[in-house]
């Protein structure tokens, strides 16, 4: 027994000697902070799937430089004070190299102050403020709300005469620069309503909207809200409609049923099913998920790649993976070659980004192509 005992104790020396003479980089973390809870909790299980699956490649071929790589993912909420926590939270934890995330404005201004005065950089993938471009090393894979409007404005101009803005956000692109862009096209804005948080009848602005007989109805807003809208609203109107970048999915097909049909929505990246360059990693998201990937998962996918292709050039310049490197090459990046497109990164934002408008044909998502922002 004694003996036995002391092979044991000698053993476990020879093998504690012997990792001590191997030298293991330590695993560096990929923040994700998207919503997993609440309304949108479907858009963030699929940012977290695309996120996922660039993590999953990298580690196949030995990781990032040697280090490999893991995800640690928070939920916002979509909600600012939840993202400046969550942000906090990533910061405090020093293998945590960038983050990815963070769909809307609220959030995303958020979190952008705290990862900021943390030295931490990201890029978000849904958000659009122009506010975002203060903060060196946090950029946007998506266009901006001036880009959004002027793009929507020349969308609008020559196909409709009369729109009136329903909204669930007075801070919305859509009700503080829509307006302005649509100046000399022809096209007047004749009302623009907004709704309460806790709305729970549309009857008065219904009676409104009738009024002043718009021809499109744009909506700004959550995805719930726009189909409780409309499934109202909808029969009762002889308007079009077109809703934001958050304000459309799947769901709103679903839920609104046969006054979905015609309807429009801006989207901020192609349906990857009518993209040919998008092909490969459809196929390697249905291998992992069981399911189709949506704009927003080939986002996610390309903003991890990005963030990961800088740290892997930060390790090799300067030995390892600091997050001031990483931030400031963040910022200077060109030309990274995504999953939907060449996407260009300065000054945080993305060089002529495009927005795509779909239209619902036959009371199928995602719908047709009808228009490419320029």
């Amino acid at each position: 027994m004694l003996v036995a005992l002391v092979l044991a104790v000698s053993s476990f020396f020879v093998v504690y000697s012997c990792s001590l003479l191997v030298k293991t980089p330590h695993t560096i973390k990929i923040g994700l902070v998207v919503p997993f809870s609440g309304r949108s909790r479907a858009e963030g299980y699929n940012a977290l799937y695309g996120a996922k699956l660039a993590i999953q490649e990298w580690n196949e071929v030995g990781g990032v430089a040697g280090y490999p790589v893991e995800l640690v993912a928070y939920d916002d909420r979509n909600e600012g004070a939840m993202a400046a926590l969550q942000a906090q939270k990533m910061v405090i934890d020093p293998q945590v190299v960038g983050v990815v995330g963070h769909l809307t404005n609220p959030s995303a201004l958020a979190a952008a102050e705290v990862y900021h005065q943390g030295g931490l950089a990201a890029m978000t993938l849904g958000a659009t403020s122009d506010g975002l471009t203060a903060y060196p090393g946090f950029l946007r894979l998506v266009a901006s709300d001036t880009d959004i409007a002027r793009q929507l404005a020349q969308f609008i101009k020559g196909r409709f005469q009369r729109v009136a803005i329903v909204s669930q956000d007075p801070s919305s692109y859509l009700v503080t620069g829509l307006e302005l862009a649509l100046e000399n096209t022809g096209v007047k804005v004749v009302g623009q309503k907004l709704l309460a948080a806790d709305v729970t009848s549309y009857l008065g602005v219904v009676a409104e909207l009738r009024q002043i007989s718009p021809d499109l109805i744009i909506y700004s807003g959550s995805q719930v809200g726009a189909a409780d809208f409309w499934a109202a609203a909808g029969a009762s109107l002889s308007a079009a409609f077109l809703s934001s970048s958050a304000s459309y999915g799947p769901d709103f097909v679903k839920i609104v049923g046969a006054v979905a049909e015609g309807t429009y929505y801006i989207s901020l990246a192609p349906d990857l099913s009518q993209w040919p360059t998008a092909s490969a990693f459809r196929a390697r998201y249905r291998s992992l998920t069981g399911s189709e990937p949506d704009p927003l998962a080939a986002l996610a996918y390309n903003a991890t790649n990005g963030l990961l292709s800088v740290v892997e050039q930060t390790i090799q310049e300067e030995g390892g993976p600091r997050r001031v490197g990483v931030m400031r090459r963040l910022a200077q990046s060109r030309d990274y070659l995504g999953t939907i497109r060449a996407t260009t990164l300065t000054e945080g934002k993305t060089l002529n980004p495009k927005i795509y408008i779909y239209g619902i044909t036959g009371l199928a998502y995602p719908g047709q192509l009808i228009y490419i922002g320029q």
